[in-house]
């Protein structure tokens, strides 16, 4: 039984069928490809503008942000450097200028600023120093618990100011009346090489924790007991007044009848 072969295709002319398909899509979608090349040329031209005014702002920022000399000097100085390169050195700066006027607001301020640094430069070389500065706002707002945590946390970081965090982390348990994590502090300071200053601080601020805590347990002598009281005295009767004695009346001689002689 003979087997017929179909009609073969050569291949010229299946490019060309091919080719006559794809110009038939691209004439049914030039609306929507056309409109996509459109939108990347107007992007990219957006691009371009927006690097452009960043620089632009960048150029402005920096010789601003130098010139900080004063906390007033931080609010109009805001709105220039945010957003921009400068934006990390504003931060330090400004903050600085801030802890050192003190003011209530301008500790809350400082604290905004060093908190948006640490959370948006997380990897900074600056970033150690943002977090110990940050608990030294905490700290002169009397918030010592709060700063003892920021100060214990960039201690447990291996870097250039793990011992000094460990002495101010230990110097605000202390003055958040936590003596013991206070001791603890001290402890691994002391047990550090080549902490100097910091060991010799906390060396002498341990031995004294020790030498309070050994004078409070020493029994003082002729000390009340706890919860006794002295037995008070009982009160003497009063005396009776012993009663007035009456006037004796003093008796009188009659006088002798006077004679004649």
């Amino acid at each position: 039984m003979k087997v017929e072969v179909g009609k073969r295709q050569l291949p010229e002319e299946r490019y060309v069928r091919n080719l006559a398909r794809y110009g038939t899509s691209m004439h049914r979608y030039r609306r929507h490809i056309t409109g996509g090349i459109l939108i990347a040329v107007l992007s990219g031209i957006g691009l371009i503008l927006y690097l452009a005014h960043m620089e632009q702002r960048s150029n402005e920022a920096w010789p601003a942000v130098a010139a900080m000399d004063e906390a007033e000097d931080v609010k109009w100085t805001n709105d220039v450097a945010m957003g921009t390169d400068a934006e990390f050195f504003y931060i330090m700066e400004a903050g600085t200028l801030l802890f050192e006027r003190g003011e209530k607001e301008d500790l809350e301020k400082a604290e905004e600023l060093y908190r948006r640094f640490c959370r948006k430069w997380r990897r900074h070389p600056a970033a150690p120093y943002a977090k110990q500065s940050l608990g030294c706002v905490l700290e002169q707002q009397d918030r010592y618990e709060d700063a003892m945590k920021e100060f214990a946390a960039l201690a447990q970081e291996d870097g250039p100011l793990t011992a000094q965090s460990l002495w101010d982390a230990g110097r605000c348990a202390e003055n958040a009346g936590k003596v013991d994590l206070a001791r603890g502090f001290y402890m691994r300071l002391t047990a550090m090489e080549d902490a100097s200053p910091w060991t010799e601080y906390a060396g002498a601020r341990l031995a004294e924790i020790l030498s309070d805590k050994s004078r409070k347990t020493e029994p003082k002598e002729n000390a009340v007991p706890e919860n006794k009281t002295e037995p008070e005295k009982k009160a003497e009767p009063e005396k009776e007044a012993e009663p007035e004695k009456k006037a004796v009346p003093e008796k009188k001689e009659p006088e002798k009848e006077k004679t004649d002689g």
